[in-house]
């Protein structure tokens, strides 16, 4: 859709998945008129108060080629890509608001001056305290911290082990006695609106290592979101392990 582009852009930049200039310009006005068209239909589809955006991993090096991307940071007084970020998010975000839909995002749409607060949640998915920083700016938060709820991380530290692991690893035992609201105070826990377990799936080619990652790993992440602190018991859990997978399976295509 070259009408989406600034014309005069020059060099590249890459994301991290290594796609080139793959991000809307924010100093592209037809960018929003495009963005309103998609945004309608799509809420007149789907009835959810809640319209997640992305906004994640846009690249520092974004639009430092665009001209019209240049004298709009000139307008707003702001340097690098972050407050572009937010000036677009912020426009997406009255449009949703319009509309009566809450907007949802990663974290990172809480930088470079970030969304408004309200009418808004945000996943924390970067660290652990990502989210309760989020939770302590005023944002609503869905907690997914990498290092427990995402599960395409390995499941151990044996080298034989599926999955990644740039945010480390985490063993079902552990994702289980993760606490995502630890040492948060009582206001920041009235910000957490849930938890949200993870995974990407590109590179697996294999059932039995995405049975491995997943179960009992979700099955815990589960149990966390529904059961009291006091009511989860990891003996109980580890007992019934071995059937998830069996009772998961039984209900494919259903």
């Amino acid at each position: 859709l070259p009408a989406l582009a600034d014309p005069d852009e020059t060099g590249e930049y890459r994301s991290i998945q290594k796609f080139p200039n793959n991000c809307l310009n924010p100093a592209v006005e037809p960018v929003y008129e495009t963005l309103e068209t998609i945004v309608g239909e799509l809420c007149d589809l789907f009835p959810s108060r809640y319209f997640h955006v992305g906004a994640d991993e846009v690249p520092a090096e974004a639009w430092q080629g665009s001209p019209l991307a240049a004298r709009l940071r000139a307008e707003l007084g702001v340097e690098g890509a972050s407050p572009l970020q937010a000036h677009f998010l912020t426009r997406i975000q009255a449009m949703l608001r319009a509309r009566g839909r809450i907007t949802g995002a990663w974290e990172e749409a809480a930088q470079g001056g970030g969304i408004g607060a309200t009418d808004a949640y945000l996943v924390g998915w970067h660290t652990v305290e990502a989210s309760r920083r989020l939770a302590a700016q005023g944002y609503d938060v869905v907690a997914a911290p990498a290092q427990s709820y995402y599960l395409d991380m390995a499941g151990g530290a044996e080298w034989h082990e599926p999955g990644s692991a740039w945010a480390g690893w985490s063993s079902p035992q552990q994702t289980y006695a993760f606490e995502p609201a630890a040492g948060w105070s009582e206001g920041e826990r009235g910000r957490l609106l849930g938890i949200q377990a993870c995974i990407w799936g590109e590179p697996m080619r294999d059932h039995g290592a995405f049975d491995r990652l997943v179960f009992p790993r979700l099955s815990a992440i589960a149990e966390t979101a529904w059961t009291p602190t006091e009511a989860k018991d990891w003996k109980r859990f580890a007992a019934f392990a071995d059937l998830m997978p069996n009772l998961y399976r039984q209900y494919e295509g259903r």
